[in-house]
């Protein structure tokens, strides 16, 4: 929770936030707010809602599930909350006029009807495991970026872009598996949900207002969704956000949402600077990343502290940790160590990350296909033979992104190795361990941590921010997020913030 509760300044609106209540109150056009961390954006959101006509029909685009249901028990009986696959659920049902079921497998199945054929076409085992593993992650990430499946070098720029391991060979099989996926309407997925909507033009709602919660965070497909509910609709458009938060540019989001919001739908922009959740020490550290002007503390905000720890401190800094208290890194490969030697000494800990352990299992199966049975020394050096093959490869290759995945995967195993007395031990300890569980101390890398707080938080081998291969390439955008993980690691604390590399600089 935040150190000032936000629902007891409802009836007491901030000056800024009296701002952004008078344009909305006024009509004043479209808005687009800059809310940094802590800052009360939900409340903002409750006040806008309240302050609209109730004969308005209003649309509140939530980010999650959860957030959405609980802005429909809290908001206005006027206000339709919903996340954006949600609606475009509903407008396939009403559009359509077919019945249809919900079916999350729908892709895997007809990628599997699609690879039952190709050993006709002289490809082998290993060659269609290899593509099925990278197709449908890809699959997702052309539909969200709106990439055109028939560019190839679109495709494979894509594909580096995200980290997936593509041979060129197999690009070309990408439009016929989008246009099997679009065809099939009885069965939707969660990726159709918005993809069939656009794609096909359905007939869209009316709404008079549509609020985008987390702004930040938008692709270009939903960007594209929202954009067709604009002009069917002629709906004003209420836009928040935080610039400095968009970390999702790995897995779609477009890293510069906030400012094509600002363009496509001409807003009015409206600052809210000040954060109701951190210390005024852990204020102080956020703005050595983004200035005084983004982001400054509550008066009457603690003084907190932020402390500098040498790489010998690391197992006094863990000792002293409580339950709720968080680690943050990176990477995961880093968390095991620590996390691991704080199970053994009695304390509750666990690494948020069920993904990353089914990433983790695949890994380890594969090697064991050819080291069944044998000890986990063998299974190492199996491991490494492997791992030095495929760096090189993917290194070869440019494949930076896949690369920088991969590395970490491979040091995650040998880290949890080292408490392992056989492969059985590994599988055990890597399904206890990646878990989402929230109680006792919470290892998470930044990515995971967005939307989670605690009273004290380790930023653990801060001299992977940013990631020595994004440094080492240079990209700006690339680089621009990584600048984001570091403001969004900071402000996750509430009163400590805690610095502890692994090495010297």
């Amino acid at each position: 929770m935040d150190l000032v509760d936000q629902e007891e300044r409802t009836l007491t609106p901030s000056r800024e936030q009296r701002f952004i209540l008078d344009a909305v109150e006024n009509e004043r056009g479209n808005i687009l707010i800059q809310a940094c961390a802590g800052s009360g954006k939900t409340t903002t959101l409750r006040m806008i809602c309240s302050a609209l006509p109730m004969n308005l029909r209003v649309l509140a685009v939530c980010f999650n599930k959860s957030t959405a249901i609980e802005f429909g028990h809290k908001l206005p009986s006027n206000v339709d909350a919903r996340t954006i696959h949600s609606l475009g659920c509903k407008i396939i049902g009403k559009s359509l006029r077919v019945k249809f079921s919900i079916d999350n497998n729908k892709p895997q199945r007809i990628l599997d009807e699609y690879c039952a054929g190709l050993p006709d076409f002289g490809w082998t085992k290993e060659e269609i495991t290899s593509f099925r593993k990278c197709m449908l992650p890809l699959l997702d990430r052309v539909r969200e970026t709106m990439t055109n499946p028939d560019d190839r070098d679109a495709v494979l720029e894509l594909a580096e872009q995200f980290g997936f391991d593509v041979a060129e060979s197999t690009v070309a099989h990408l439009p016929v598996l989008l246009a099997f996926n679009r065809r099939e309407r009885s069965v939707i997925s969660f990726s159709d949900m918005i993809d069939h909507v656009v794609h096909h033009e359905l007939s869209l709602p009316i709404y008079d207002v549509i609020l985008i919660d987390e702004a930040q965070d938008l692709n270009a497909l939903q960007i594209s969704f929202l954009m067709r509910l604009v002009a069917v609709s002629g709906a004003r458009v209420i836009a928040v956000g935080d610039k400095r938060q968009a970390i999702y540019g790995w897995r779609g989001a477009d890293s510069k949402s906030m400012e094509r919001i600002k363009f496509i739908f001409e807003c009015e922009e409206y600052q809210l600077p000040v954060c109701y959740r951190c210390s005024t020490a852990v204020i102080h550290s956020a703005q050595e990343i983004v200035g005084e002007d983004c982001i400054r503390a509550y008066q009457d905000a603690p003084e907190g502290l932020v402390l500098n720890y040498p790489p010998e401190q690391l197992s006094e800094t863990m000792e002293n940790l409580e339950p709720g208290d968080m680690v943050l890194c990176r990477t995961n490969a880093p968390l095991v160590s620590p996390c691991l030697e704080m199970i053994r000494s009695g304390h509750k800990a666990v690494i948020r990350g069920r993904d990353i352990r089914k990433s983790l299992f695949d890994l380890i199966e594969k090697i064991e296909k050819t080291h069944r049975g044998k000890s986990l020394s063998a299974f190492l050096n199996g491991l490494r033979a492997h791992g030095l093959v495929q760096i090189e490869r993917l290194d070869r290759e440019k494949k930076h992104g896949a690369l920088m995945v991969f590395e970490d995967l491979i040091q995650t195993i040998y880290d949890v190795a080292q408490f392992c007395d056989n492969v059985q031990d590994l599988k055990k300890y890597i399904g206890d361990v990646f878990s989402e569980e929230s109680e006792g101390v919470i290892f998470s890398t930044i990515h995971r941590a967005k939307g989670l707080e605690a009273r004290t938080v380790v930023i653990l081998a801060p001299e992977l921010i940013p990631h020595p291969m994004v440094e080492r390439l240079g990209d700006s955008a690339s680089l621009e997020q990584e600048t984001n993980l570091d403001y969004v690691a900071r402000t996750r604390a509430r009163e400590i913030l805690l610095f502890q590399p692994l090495r010297n600089s």
